[in-house]
């Protein structure tokens, strides 16, 4: 803590930073958001990426300081061009919902991509949704399930399921071979082939995950009955 607090006296901005969590916190002392937010702005604005990202949750939150979207908006904004993941979620999200700012999907998009690239799983499912739906980018579905499959082997278990249902499981097709919808498996309704010769291809590999996902597809709807029961 000494060796801490004497670093960041001297300007250390990584000291201010640590230091700063260590005061919001309350990790071997009191906590002390007040002085949390002065060690991070010191600290942010001389560039400290990870300062600006937490100063800038605070303010989008309202926690030790008074509620300012702008100003998260700003620091988040000033992190995410500096490479920051969680800058660049963050701030594509606050566009794509347009809380406290202008909806601006296709900044969102922009941001997100720039995430997704680092390997930031949320925003690789954002944008596999965006490109599913042709939201704030062209529509490409086959895009659409790279980013699935990208979100869905770092563990985002909502893109594990959407990665099946974006394109078909053999030649990743968007639509069938005449333009219209992909068949879905009866089996377990979660895989999508873009012709009955896919499906058919697919099926000695397939056989062996139906039941697993047809089972996990019941139980996400149990799940869900039980959520609005408010059991």
């Amino acid at each position: 803590m000494d060796l801490w607090t004497k670093a960041a006296e001297q300007g250390c901005i990584d000291s201010k930073f640590f230091l700063g969590e260590i005061y919001y916190n309350g990790r071997g002392v009191e906590e002390d958001k007040v002085k949390a937010v002065e060690l991070w702005t010191q600290a942010a604005d001389l560039g400290q990426d990870d300062a600006q990202f937490e100063l800038g949750r605070l303010y989008y939150i309202g926690d030790g300081v008074e509620q300012d979207t702008a100003k998260a908006e700003e620091l988040w904004a000033k992190a995410a061009d500096q490479g920051h993941t969680g800058a660049q979620y963050l701030l594509g999200r606050l566009y794509y919902i347009g809380n406290g700012v202008e909806k601006d999907n296709a900044k969102a998009a922009n941001l997100w991509a720039k995430a997704a690239v680092q390997g930031h799983e949320w925003a690789q499912y954002r944008l596999g949704n965006m490109y599913f739906d042709g939201n704030g980018v062209e529509q490409d579905k086959a895009k659409a399930a790279k980013f699935f499959t990208k979100a869905a082997e770092l563990g985002h278990k909502g893109a594990q399921f959407k990665k099946y249902t974006a394109v078909c499981a053999i030649c990743s097709a968007g639509e069938g071979k005449d333009g219209s919808k992909l068949l879905r498996c009866g089996g377990c309704s979660s895989v999508y082939y873009c012709s009955l010769a896919c499906q058919k291809k697919a099926w000695p590999s397939h056989k062996k995950n139906c039941k697993h996902l047809k089972d996990a597809r019941k139980q996400r709807k149990r799940n869900k009955k039980v959520r609005e029961r408010g059991c």
